[in-house]
């Protein structure tokens, strides 16, 4: 084998993404059961059978399951490629796409951009994108430059290639999710604007190995890895049927903050958008600061530490809600980071959370976020 003693886990969890019927809840799950991937595989049929929502179809996959060749030989690409490989139980998983179900086992990552970015935002629209919107993008990228926001989308044909390339152009870091294995890139066309976003800080992310042969199919589970990576997206143009769409209902599923940009009713790229805002769907947007001032970007923590404990030595703290707050202390968090970092059991959290909020010492952000206020 060709990984180390303490990677035994990733390449377990390579394999199981292998296993015939077993996708990423069910993998999840039985890793739930077991402690490990591993262990997954040295468990008997009989044991495994008799996990809820497992069965003996995929038991009997799991049991039957020999391909560890492939793994051996996609860890060796990756190795070769400089492709970093994290699997769902490491702490470099991204924490906003670990909270969603359908959360992929094994994410494939080429470049250093950080998945746990503070600010994430995805932009998305057409393919067949008019110069209006093509503008649109550009403007709002731009906009968005002073706000230390990643911006995510999916490398295809025009809004997300717009949305990419104007990123490079403005030195933000960009992330584009495909439905391929990274022994390629698609369209072929955007290779080269591929390269230039992993050398500006970006990346390209996928769950797929390489080879992984083109399918329409993938696309929409694609899309789902944006739309959960993200703390909010915009869609800037689109019909009112199509991927980015469907993008776009997937992230408000994720409770994400969904924006559009609206078009001229006759403009047959702008049903998708006008849709969206007319069905309360989505938030009309038209610049970078409408998005910032909705996700209260435009409210900094000030940097100095005696600024930041005023709320703390306002307030008589327990231990718990000092524990929250010392959480807190160096900016926003998510609920699954203060758990992590607490240990306070969930509904307490939850109220904990919610009292201080009352009190003004804590305030709730977009993207299952919080932080302390000034």
């Amino acid at each position: 084998m060709l990984f180390k003693l303490s990677d035994s886990e990733l390449y377990y969890q390579m394999a199981l993404t292998l296993v015939p019927g077993v996708g990423p809840i069910m993998g999840k799950h039985l890793i739930g059961y077991c402690g490990s991937a591993e262990a997954v595989f040295y468990e008997k049929k009989s044991r495994l059978s008799k996990i809820p929502n497992v069965g003996l179809n995929s038991a009997a996959n799991i049991y039957q399951f020999k391909d560890f060749d492939f793994v051996d030989r996609e860890l060796e690409f990756i190795d070769s490629n400089h492709i970093r490989a994290i699997h769902y139980t490491s702490e470099e998983y991204p924490l906003r796409l670990k909270q969603e179900l359908d959360s992929p086992l094994v994410l494939f990552i080429k470049g250093s951009t950080n998945l746990n970015h503070h600010r994430m935002l995805a932009i998305v629209g057409t393919r067949k994108n008019t110069q209006a919107g093509a503008a649109a993008t550009k403007k709002l990228v731009e906009g968005l430059r002073s706000y230390d926001v990643n911006i995510i989308s999916g490398l295809a044909y025009g809004i997300d290639i717009a949305a990419h390339k104007a990123c490079i152009e403005n030195d933000i870091p960009t992330i584009a999710v495909v439905a391929h294995g990274l022994d390629v890139i698609y369209p072929g066309q955007h290779k080269g604007h591929a390269k230039k976003m992993i050398e500006h800080g970006g990346c390209i992310v996928t769950e797929h190995f390489s080879g992984t042969a083109l399918n329409p199919d993938l696309f929409p589970r694609r899309n789902r890895i944006v739309a959960a990576l993200c703390d909010g997206i915009v869609v800037v143009e689109s019909l009112k049927r199509g991927g980015s769409m469907i993008t776009a209902d997937i992230a408000s599923g994720y409770n994400r903050d969904v924006f559009a940009i609206p078009g001229r009713p006759s403009d047959p790229m702008s049903e998708g958008c006008n849709y969206l805002i007319k069905s309360l769907k989505a938030q009309m947007c038209e610049t970078a600061e409408d998005i910032a001032q909705s996700m209260n970007w435009d409210i900094e923590i000030p940097d100095n530490p005696k600024i930041q404990n005023q709320a703390v030595l306002f307030a008589e703290f327990t231990e718990e809600e000092k524990m929250v707050a010392d959480s807190l202390f160096n900016g926003e968090r998510t609920y699954d980071d203060l758990f992590i970092s607490t240990q306070i059991p969930v509904n307490k959290l939850s109220y904990l959370l919610l009292d201080l909020e009352m009190r003004g010492i804590v305030r709730s952000m977009p993207g299952k976020k919080y932080a302390l206020t000034r």
